[in-house]
């Protein structure tokens, strides 16, 4: 598991990777972290249904997240898509970069508001 974390997270030490690792598979059955792995390719829209989701999303992925090549595929294929490349992020710290926030802010806005025509959005427009 320790490859598979520093792949996902580049950077990682070998010693916080080794605790991880040590963690999911203290906490988990091996069978269970087994079977997370297997069923990993499954994750993805597939190709041939991909052209037909009709629900608008947002597609964030770090500049330095590996699985990059595979969030510009999906955004590319599916209508409606946004496609966020947060410049310097990983897998990992992605979630802290308030240009995603900012993005998540702005999708529900315009969901809220096309939902609710005449009545204000649910999220104010001058949250930061």
């Amino acid at each position: 598991m320790v490859r598979f974390i520093h792949w996902i997270f580049p950077g990682t030490s070998d010693s916080v990777a080794a605790g991880w690792s040590a963690d999911a598979l203290t906490t988990n059955p091996p069978a269970t972290v087994a079977a997370v792995f297997r069923s990993m390719g499954t994750l993805m829209v597939p190709a041939g249904r991909a052209g037909t989701v009709r629900v608008p999303a947002l597609v964030a992925v770090g500049s330095r997240d590996p699985l990059l090549p595979q969030c510009r595929w999906l955004a590319s294929v599916w209508p409606g898509a946004r496609l966020l490349v947060v410049e310097g992020a990983d897998h990992g710290s992605i979630i802290g970069r308030p240009e995603l926030w900012v993005a998540v802010r702005t999708l529900v806005r315009a969901r809220t508001a096309a939902r609710t025509p005449g009545r204000p959005a649910l999220v104010s427009a001058h949250a930061p």
